[in-house]
């Protein structure tokens, strides 16, 4: 079974840097109008995909059995992990007009991914959480490949179904429900991670073909969204696989303080940038990017870090409350 390595710390820390200081950051200025292309849109997907793929994987090192006691308990660890940071982040994006009343209504109640619209960047938490859900049942048969791919397999189709039956969904959730599922797997059966680091490099070339594909795919419709879906996972696995080889033995500060801060990270960033460009923003467009940079991406890190520490320490502290 898998434990968190150094290898994990730099994906996420890579992955959150390329969403926060640069998929979003040049939101807020036209310094770089070409920055969203089809290039930087495909690794902004692989990017999430590997955010979700170590979600899963983490969640996996540890045994879920099915009793109802054990598995309200992974319950309720993840829902005090997630859940009151995530809902302040939601209400904040209601309070400064980034969402609107159905949208954090949706949040809330973690229903956006089956009642769209979802909420603008933080739909990707509540699209964790329906995971966090399923975790249980796929951790449970996840020691055997054959086992987790026929429980994935059915989850699969019944999301799959759901728009078919209900007519709506975000379908943003059909792209990366394999990647955790597959970071289930792969920490769940060393032979599983052992085939990948060999085949690493067969990933890589298949690349190529997924990437053709991807091309031709997009958000809006069911087809678009499984064209789109083998970029996404074959990414996730070569970003995986050479981090594990490559990065693993790293030890830095820097890489474990930004991992540490990455989940407030991406709750945030949002108002950080909003109200930082709002109060001052140069007029040259090269100032511009450096001040983001320098000021509102710091500005991001230094809060999430000073946020999850004392979410962290507040949690600790209750949890000795009798």
């Amino acid at each position: 079974m898998a434990s968190r390595n150094n290898g994990i710390d730099v994906l996420r820390t890579l992955s959150v840097l390329y969403i926060v200081g640069y998929w979003h950051l040049f939101n807020y200025t036209t310094a770089f109008p070409d920055y969203a292309n089809i290039y930087t849109v495909g690794l902004k997907d692989i990017v999430l995909g590997t955010f979700t793929f170590t979600s899963g994987y983490l969640l996996a090192n540890r045994s879920v059995g099915l009793g109802v006691a054990e598995v309200w308990s992974f319950y309720r660890r993840r829902l005090v992990r997630i859940y009151p940071l995530y809902l302040i982040a939601l209400l904040l994006f209601g309070w400064a007009g980034l969402a609107g009343q159905y949208e954090v209504a949706g949040g809330i109640l973690l229903v956006s991914m089956f009642a769209p619209p979802s909420p603008p960047t933080l739909w990707f938490i509540t699209m964790i959480v329906v995971f966090y859900l399923l975790a249980p049942f796929m951790i449970r048969f996840a020691d055997r490949a054959g086992s987790l791919l026929v429980v994935s397999g059915l989850m699969f189709v019944a999301l799959l179904a759901f728009p078919l039956i209900a007519g709506r969904m975000d379908l943003r959730i059909l792209m990366y429900f394999p990647a955790f599922a597959l970071g289930v797997g792969v920490a769940r059966q060393d032979s599983l991670r052992e085939l990948i680091q060999r085949r690493k490099w067969v990933f890589a070339l298949l690349l190529v073909p997924a990437f053709v594909l991807f091309r031709y795919g997009g958000e809006g419709w069911v087809c678009g969204v499984l064209a789109l879906t083998p970029t996404v996972l074959a990414g996730t696995v070569v970003a995986f696989a050479y981090a594990e080889r490559y990065a693993r033995g790293i030890e830095s500060v820097a890489i474990y303080f930004i991992s540490y801060s990455s989940f407030c990270m991406y709750l945030f960033h949002r108002l950080v940038y909003k109200y930082s460009s709002t109060w001052y923003f140069p007029t040259g467009k090269a100032y511009q990017v450096a001040y983001l940079l320098a000021f509102s991406l710091t500005a991001t890190i230094l809060l999430s870090y000073a946020v999850q520490k004392g979410y962290d320490r507040a949690v600790a502290v209750l949890s000795r409350v009798p």
